[in-house]
């Protein structure tokens, strides 16, 4: 059995309602027969704080360029003109700086848990401009539905929004690794 590691994210009032809603539209798309290499193989979340001077987005980033620089670690780099070069040296940028703002053994424990296949995956808030284009997205999306009388008019007072506002939500990023 193989590894792929998963990146979504999902409004909801909370966490754990943001999670349930990740889980369940990844197993809707992609089945319920298990080893999707999705959200859907996940039973728990461990919602991580995000450190100064990184928006969600640039955190979660840098720690899925940190996985790959934990993964190959120091290994002999190639020739600098190989593409691979500039892709390991993001890794190990971004390694160097989250390292420099966690610490040693933060920064092992949320790529531990980044790669574990078996565990929960790591969920993180979004705020700023990503949660305003993501409401307005929701918000744009949500659709209505109406009761009709038998010539398939409209019944006047029956419309009904097919999903709640986005308003109060939040947004959450959820990444982590599933079994495929």
């Amino acid at each position: 059995m193989g590894a792929c590691q998963f990146d979504t994210q999902r409004l909801g009032k909370t966490v754990a309602e943001a999670f349930t809603a990740a889980v369940d539209q990844a197993a809707h798309e992609y089945g319920h027969g298990g080893y999707t290499g999705t959200i859907a193989e996940k039973h728990g979340y461990r919602l991580v704080t995000v450190p100064a001077g990184f928006t969600a987005d640039k955190f979660i980033d840098a720690l899925l360029e940190a996985a790959n620089h934990s993964h190959y670690g120091d290994s002999p780099l190639p020739k600098r003109t190989d593409a691979s070069y500039a892709w390991r040296t993001r890794a190990a940028k971004a390694h160097a700086k989250l390292l420099a703002v966690l610490g040693a053994r933060e920064l092992a424990r949320l790529l531990e848990l980044l790669n574990d296949k078996w565990g929960d995956c790591l969920a993180v808030e979004v705020t700023g401009k990503a949660l305003t284009a993501a409401k307005a997205e929701h918000d744009s999306r949500r659709g209505y539905s109406y009761e009709t009388d038998r010539n398939g008019r409209m019944i006047e007072g029956t419309k009904k929004f097919g999903s709640p506002s986005a308003r109060g939500m939040h947004l959450y990023r959820f990444v982590g690794t599933a079994s495929s």
